[in-house]
Formats: structure tokens, sequence, C-alpha cells
């Protein structure tokens, strides 16, 4: 069952390898190379570690160790670095794509706020001149009432003047007769 897992490996701890490039990383296998079942197998596998021999494994020296160390921490700033700096970029772009629609929206907000102004001063403008119109139509409903009244008397008039020629015709008629 070992030989389905030739990716477990490890070093022991008192055998350290001289350099990183010889150590070898623990790696568990994934689902698609070991059925579920057999991860409890997998799991149980002792470690093992090379044979205790006397060998002649140089050790590194601190600085070249340090030195090592060094490279690694600048290469990782610098793609921190770069990173940040990429990062930085596209909020840069985003920032100055967020002015220019702010500056669109503002300008638009601007011209809406004059149309409105412009509107109001006209609804302003009709509403005195509607005022002014209902106030002629009051003054002409007045004398259109006026002439009605007096078109009424005179219609009055007209009636007792023709009830007045008959009686007047009647009596002439009744007299000369």
């Amino acid at each position: 069952n070992r030989s389905s897992f030739p990716a477990l490996e490890s070093t022991s701890v008192n055998n350290r390898p001289s350099s990183p490039q010889q150590q070898h990383p623990v790696r568990f296998s994934t689902s698609d190379e070991m059925p579920n079942d057999n991860l409890t197998t997998a799991l149980d596998v002792p470690l093992q570690s090379p044979p205790l021999q006397q060998q002649d494994v140089s050790i590194p020296s601190p600085t070249s160790a340090n030195d090592h160390l060094k490279d690694e921490i600048l290469h990782s700033l610098n793609d921190e670095i770069l990173s940040l700096t990429s990062h930085n970029q596209s909020y840069e772009v985003e920032l100055q794509n967020s002015k220019r629609l702010h500056l669109q929206y503002q300008q638009q907000i601007s011209e809406c706020d004059a149309l409105l102004r412009d509107l109001r001063s006209k609804e302003s403008d009709y509403l005195e001149t509607i005022i002014a119109k209902d106030s002629q139509i009051a003054l002409l409903r007045i004398r259109l009432q006026e002439s009605d009244d007096l078109c009424k008397q005179k219609q009055q008039l007209i009636e007792q003047l023709q009830v007045e020629c008959q009686r007047i015709l009647k009596d002439h008629t009744d007299s000369s007769g």
C-alpha cells in the first residue's frame, strides 16, 4: 500500500539536508490520486527517514544562510511591491474613472438644476398669468351679469310698451268705431 503513495516522503529532524534543494517536502495525495476509503490508510503510513549513517554532510555557513534568507525576503518584498504597485495603478485608474464620473454627474446635476430653475420660473409666470386671467374672467362675469340684468330690464320695458301700445290701439279703434 506504500507504493501507492510515492510522494509521501520526509526527512528526519536529526538528519537535516545540507541545502534547501535537498529537502523533500511532505505532500499528501489529492482525492483524485486515491479513493476516500484509503485516506485513513494513507495517514497511518509511518514516515520513513533515511538510515542514520556517517555521512559527510557539509553544513552551510551562517553567512550564506543569512544571505539566502535575505535574498528570499528581498524577493518576497519585491513581489509584494510589484503587487502593491499594480494594485495602486488599478486603484488610480479607478479613482480617475470615479472622478470623471463624478464630474459628469455634477454637470448633469447642474444642468438639471438650471432646467428646474427655468421650469419653476416659467411655472411662476404661468401662475401669475392664470391669476390675472382669473381676475379678468371675474370682472367679465360681473359685466356679463350687469348686461344680463340690463337686458332683462329692457325686455320687461319692451313687453310693457307693447302691452301699452296694444291697449292704446284698442282704445283708438274702439273710439273711432
